[in-house]
C-alpha cells in the first residue's frame, strides 16, 4: 500500500515538473523577445535621435540603458540555454533507451519468427489439430493458434510503434540542437556588444571624471529649467483647481469639487492604475520620478515631479485616459505642453512643438495631443509626463503600464 502511495506521490511530482518546466520555457521565451525588442526600440530611437549632436552625459545615459538591458537579456539566454541542456540530455537518455528496447523486441521477433518457419507449415498445423485427443482439445488448439497469430501481429505492430517514437524523439533532439545552438550564438554576439558598450561606457566617465565640476554645474543648471517646468505646471494645476471651485462656490483651491459624473470619472481613472497606456507608441523612460543622486557625478542630484521619455523623431504624443483639456501653455525658452483632466487627477503632456488639440475639447484614450519635440539639454526627442490627483504629484510608472 505504501509502494503504491509513493509511486502515484513520485507520479504526481513528475508531470508538475514537466508542467513546471513548460510553463518556464514559455515565460523565458517571451521575456527574451521583449527585451529583444526592446533593444532594437532603443537602438533604433537612439539612431533617429543621433544626427543631432548630444553631451557625454546623455551618451552615457543611452549606453548605461543599453547595457543593463543587454544584461537581463543574456541572463535570460543563459536560462534557455540551460533548460534546453537539460531537455536533450533527458531525450538523448529516452533514445538510449528506446534502442535498446527496440533492439530487444527485434531480436524475440526473429526468434519468433525462425520457430514459426520450422514448426508452421501447413502439414504441422495439420497434424497439429488431428493429434488432439477430443473436440475440445482441437478447438483450444485452434484459439492457441489464433493467439499466436494475433501475438506475432502486435509484437510487429509494437516494434513499428517503437521504431516511430524512435524517429519522432530523434526528429526533436536535432530541433532541440539547432534551437541551443542559434541561442548560443545570439548568446555570444550580445556578449561582444556588451563589451564594446562597457568599454565606451568607461572611457566616457573617464572623460567626466577629468572635469566633473564642470558636469556638476551643467547637471544643477539641467535641474533648475526641469525645476521651472515642474513649478509651471503645478502652478496651472492649481490655478485649475482655485478656478473650477470658485465657479462652484467652493473655497478651497487643494482639492477640485467634484460633480458626480467627473467622480465617476476620476473612479475609472484609479481603477486603471497600472493599466493606463503610454503616452508614446515607442519610446523608453530616460529619467525616472522623484530624486535621486546622478550614478555618475555622485556631487549632483537629479529630480522630476514627472517622468522623461526618450521617442522616436517627430514622435506624437497621446492622451492615457480620457478627459478634457484644462491648459495648452507654453513655458518661456522651453516647448509647449498640455494638461488633461480626469475628475479630479491631471495628467501633462509637456516639451511639444506642436499641438493638436484646444482646451475645453473632449479627447478619449489614445487621441493625438501633438508631435514630440527636442529637449534642450538632450537633444533627444523628449516627452515629459506627469500624472497629478488635485495637486499630489503621483508616480507614472506605478500608473502606466510596463513603464
Amino acid at each position: 500500500m505504501k509502494i503504491a502511495i509513493y509511486s502515484f506521490i513520485a507520479f504526481i511530482l513528475l508531470i508538475f515538473s514537466v508542467e513546471v518546466s513548460a510553463q518556464t520555457k514559455a515565460q523565458l521565451k517571451q521575456q527574451r523577445e521583449a527585451l529583444e525588442q526592446e533593444i532594437d526600440e532603443i537602438n533604433s530611437i537612439l539612431a533617429s535621435n543621433r544626427k543631432r549632436k548630444s553631451n557625454v552625459l546623455q551618451e552615457v545615459d543611452d549606453l548605461t540603458r543599453k547595457i543593463n538591458t543587454r544584461e537581463k537579456l543574456i541572463r535570460v539566454y543563459n536560462q534557455e540555454v540551460n533548460l534546453l541542456t537539460n531537455d536533450i540530455n533527458e531525450n538523448a537518455r529516452k533514445i538510449d533507451v528506446l534502442r535498446s528496447k527496440l533492439k530487444k523486441l527485434k531480436k524475440e521477433y526473429a526468434e519468433m519468427i525462425r520457430q514459426s518457419y520450422q514448426s508452421n507449415t501447413s502439414q504441422n498445423r495439420i497434424m497439429f489439430l488431428l493429434s488432439s485427443e477430443s473436440f475440445y482439445q482441437a478447438y483450444k488448439r485452434v484459439q492457441y493458434l489464433k493467439q499466436y497469430a494475433n501475438y506475432r501481429r502486435k509484437q510487429g505492430n509494437k516494434i513499428e510503434k517503437e521504431t516511430e517514437n524512435l524517429q519522432r524523439l530523434n526528429k526533436k533532439l536535432f530541433a532541440q540542437r539547432k534551437d541551443k545552438e542559434a541561442l548560443l550564438a545570439k548568446n555570444k554576439a550580445a556578449k561582444q556588444q556588451l563589451e564594446k558598450d562597457q568599454e565606451s561606457q568607461k572611457e566616457l566617465i573617464a572623460q567626466i571624471k577629468k572635469k566633473e565640476n564642470t558636469f556638476e554645474n551643467k547637471i544643477r543648471k539641467k535641474q533648475k529649467r526641469i525645476a521651472k517646468i515642474d513649478r509651471e505646471i503645478e502652478r496651472l494645476i492649481k490655478e485649475a483647481i482655485a478656478a473650477e471651485n470658485k465657479e462652484s462656490g467652493e473655497k478651497s483651491s487643494a482639492n477640485l469639487k467634484l460633480t458626480p459624473e467627473a467622480q465617476a470619472l476620476a473612479d475609472k481613472f484609479e481603477k486603471n492604475k497600472g493599466k493606463l497606456p503610454w503616452p508614446v507608441d515607442r519610446g523608453f523612460v530616460a529619467v525616472g520620478f522623484g530624486t535621486r543622486t546622478h550614478p555618475i557625478v555622485k556631487s549632483a542630484k537629479i529630480s522630476t515631479s514627472g517622468v522623461r521619455i526618450t521617442t522616436e523623431e517627430n514622435g506624437i504624443a497621446k492622451a492615457v485616459f480620457r478627459g478634457k483639456v484644462s491648459k495648452v501653455f507654453k513655458v518661456p525658452g522651453g516647448n509647449n505642453g498640455i494638461i488633461l483632466k480626469h475628475g479630479n487627477y491631471f495628467t501633462s503632456y509637456y516639451n511639444l512643438k506642436e499641438v493638436f488639440v484646444d482646451v475645453n475639447q473632449e479627447v478619449k484614450t489614445g487621441d493625438e495631443l501633438g508631435i514630440v519635440g527636442i529637449g534642450n539639454a538632450t537633444q533627444e526627442t523628449t516627452l515629459k509626463f506627469y500624472i497629478y490627483q488635485n495637486f499630489n504629484k503621483l508616480n507614472p510608472q506605478k500608473w502606466v503600464y510596463k513603464m
